[in-house]
């Protein structure tokens, strides 16, 4: 049940998936940065993607599957980008067992991932060049402001945008869309 699991960022034992085909995505796992022991996904058939695992910081290992792995990932027909992740960096060394087929037509890492979890700039293992809001991008909005040393840009939340209705008739609007200037805004 993922219920149990979907709002802890650490689960102290082992997560096996088995999903024959009622699962089919690994987002309630979203909140997940550690799991002490191993990862398990296997014959879930309607999974693409790891979408879900990208903040998984560690698989600890202290239950290895088999006796052996610390993640072990086999017969998922669908699942891509099981070989884009630095698993040894997870799974601090432990043994890893991935079985996945390669296929030409699979969609590739986002041009400005190091490694991904699944399509897009937000499911990078890590960035190239900027961390921009867990998004990974080529260069930062304000080049004024000065980045910290892990190349993530200092942005700040906007400012909420005040939206006017005023009704001009029996089927006619007018709406304004002001919003103050934002440096460094996303």
């Amino acid at each position: 049940e993922f219920s149990q699991i979907s709002n802890c960022p650490m689960v102290n034992s082992s997560v096996f998936i088995n999903g024959e085909y009622d699962v089919t995505t690994l987002n309630y796992m979203e909140n997940i940065s550690m799991i002490h022991g191993d990862l398990v996904i296997q014959k879930s058939h309607n999974i693409y993607n790891l979408k879900g695992l990208q903040n998984l910081d560690a698989i600890n290992g202290s239950d290895l599957y088999l006796d052996r792995y610390a993640l072990y990932i086999t017969s998922n027909e669908n699942l891509a980008f099981v070989d884009k992740v630095n698993w040894s960096k997870i799974t601090s060394n432990n043994e890893v067992f991935l079985d996945y087929a390669e296929r030409s037509n699979r969609v590739p890492c986002y041009r400005e991932c190091d490694g991904c979890f699944g399509p897009g700039p937000q499911l990078c293992y890590n960035c190239l060049d900027y961390n921009s809001s867990n998004t990974c991008v080529s260069s930062c909005y304000d080049k004024s402001i000065e980045y910290s040393n892990n190349k993530t840009c200092l942005e700040q939340v906007p400012n909420t945008p005040q939206l006017d209705i005023t009704p001009l008739s029996h089927n006619s609007l007018y709406l304004n869309w002001s919003l103050d200037d934002n440096q460094g805004g996303y």
